[in-house]
């Protein structure tokens, strides 16, 4: 199984993807080289495990392999923006839906989407962490920690409302420090102010302890969007992971999931937040709870999937197509279909 974390925008730039492998080196790779790299793979690999967004890994992994490939949404392209979300990204979105062999999803809400569009195997796995990647408890910074995509409203390509955390962030500082470990490079900008502090990219261990050094992450959305509404997102688990509370905000899901097992608290804005920052700090020991919320937990119930997914057992020697299309031709079809 191959699980690739991706960070990049459009199949038609060949915009570079981050794959981390389990000892934790961060590599780059295009679509000409992630496809090449599938057929490497091929003989030793029975089904891969994709991450959507961006969605295109799936399609060019789906393209270049004969094996099943799951496709792991927890964020819905056409749900998620607020202006019209580009072309290319809808279509990766609906070529994955259509012909993904299995799909792995965070919830309830998600997998009622996914058996409304089809009856291919669906298992509900949140997208935790590994007890082998927590972190040891390093000496605390404090302030809030926000791990993930930030974006001023102002980006040429994409317009992210949902990830302009810039004023939330500003209310913040103007109390208590604000911590950001984004997923691409970028200058301040909006951002500007002595209390927030922005880092580049990280290998995820590395991301992992930096996250642990804070006292409160930030999890959901400064505006409310539909896709939210039952969302459970990855740096959730990560704070988790880090053993730090969370606050949340504009996420029913993920509020409920945290309130009841104590492990945040639901805001309605930055100065509930910075209320709520001294006693998250103060009576919620994540430490000791995060053992709870390891992926070890799930992992029975995911290869039961796989195997479902296969068909037959875990070890089943697939025998890829004779002939498939070279990288330079796929992009070709690829610019054809999305002009």
């Amino acid at each position: 199984m191959s699980h690739m974390i991706a960070q990049t925008h459009s199949w038609n730039t060949y915009s570079s993807v981050h794959l981390y492998n389990p000892i934790g080196e961060n590599n780059t790779i295009d679509a000409r080289q992630l496809t090449n790299t599938v057929r490497i793979l091929e003989p030793h690999v029975d089904l891969y495990h994709v991450h959507n967004e961006p969605n295109w890994i799936f399609e060019v992994t789906k393209r270049a392999t004969g094996k099943p490939v799951v496709f792991d949404i927890h964020d819905w392209t056409s749900l998620r923006r607020v202006m019209e979300p580009p072309a290319n990204e809808i279509e990766a979105e609906k070529f994955a839906l259509e012909h993904a062999d299995g799909f792995c999803v965070p919830t309830n809400g998600y997998y009622k989407r996914i058996n409304e569009l089809t009856q291919k195997p669906t298992v509900m796995v949140p997208s935790k962490v590994g007890s082998w990647l927590f972190p040891d408890m390093p000496k605390k910074v404090g302030g809030f920690v926000y791990a993930g995509g930030l974006s001023s409203g102002e980006d040429s390509n994409i317009n992210y409302a949902y990830r302009d955390w810039s004023e939330f962030a500003k209310e913040l500082a103007e109390k208590i420090p604000v911590y950001c470990y984004t997923a691409n490079p970028m200058e301040p900008g909006k951002y500007k102010h002595e209390n927030i502090h922005i880092a580049g990219p990280l290998v995820y261990p590395e991301m992992l302890r930096s996250i642990a050094q804070h006292s409160v992450g930030i999890v959901g959305s400064p505006i409310k969007l539909l896709d939210f509404e039952d969302s459970l997102p990855n740096k959730l688990f990560e704070y988790i992971s880090a053993g730090i509370p969370v606050i949340v905000l504009n996420s029913p899901e993920a509020k409920a999931y945290v309130e009841e097992r104590k492990l945040g608290v639901g805001v309605a804005d930055a100065k509930e937040a910075i209320e709520a920052y001294e006693m998250l700090s103060r009576d919620y020991d994540v430490t000791k709870a995060r053992w709870e919320y390891a992926m070890e937990a799930e992992l029975p119930k995911l290869t039961g999937f796989y195997r479902e997914v296969l068909g037959q057992c875990i070890n089943v020697n697939v025998v890829p197509p004779q002939h498939q299309a070279n990288p330079s031709d796929q992009a070709g079809q690829k610019e054809a279909k999305t002009e």
